[in-house]
């Protein structure tokens, strides 16, 4: 089985780390006008005992650099605003079994 979650991500320039399940894929980006913010929809896999990973997002405006060791992801529009939010993210570590975790709390 699998899911699909849901994270709000800091758009000003700084890391958002995400503890996700391996085999997680980004499904979709998107900016929401009314909360002024960028969203990050996340399809992860249910399977009990599935390895986790956290990963590191950053979101940055056209024209702004970003290192080598960021892949892209997707861009996020404001449709109300001339404005283009990029997503990157990069693979921070792995996270032990035994661990509880940072999870960050999903948006509904």
């Amino acid at each position: 089985m699998k899911t699909i979650l849901k994270y709000r991500l800091d758009a000003s320039g700084n890391d958002t780390s995400l503890t996700l399940t391996d085999g997680f894929r980004v499904v979709r980006t998107e900016y929401i006008p009314a909360e002024k913010r960028v969203h990050l929809w996340v399809e992860v896999p249910l399977k009990a005992g599935t390895p986790e990973t956290r990963v590191d997002f950053r979101v940055i405006a056209s024209g702004q650099p970003i290192g080598d060791d960021f892949g892209y992801v997707g861009t996020a529009l404001d449709t109300h605003a001339p404005e283009a939010y990029h997503v990157f993210n990069r693979v921070a570590e792995q996270v032990a079994q035994s661990s509880g975790g940072d999870h960050l709390v999903r948006v509904a």
